[in-house]
């Protein structure tokens, strides 16, 4: 989880939405007894999924570059 200043908490990497809230009451859970005070809730929403996937066997490449030229209104590329 990520924990920000304002106050959210972010779950990443729960692979469904029912561990995502698990997680997030655990956290919340650890948090109140570090504080030693119950800590007002206001929502739990889920908010972004990502899926994944392997495309080919380890022996093959995937030109990620050609695959966004060819279709930047449904890809996203950011190469680092």
């Amino acid at each position: 989880a990520l924990v920000f200043r304002s106050g959210k908490i972010v779950c990443v990497g729960a692979v469904t939405i029912d561990l995502a809230f698990e997680s997030l009451d655990w956290f919340i859970e650890q948090i109140q007894s570090v504080l030693g005070q119950r800590i007002q809730l206001e929502t739990k929403k889920v908010q972004n999924l990502v899926g994944s996937t392997s495309l080919f066997d380890s022996t093959v490449s995937v030109n990620l570059f050609k695959l966004f030229k060819n279709c930047p209104e449904n890809c996203q590329h950011e190469p680092e």
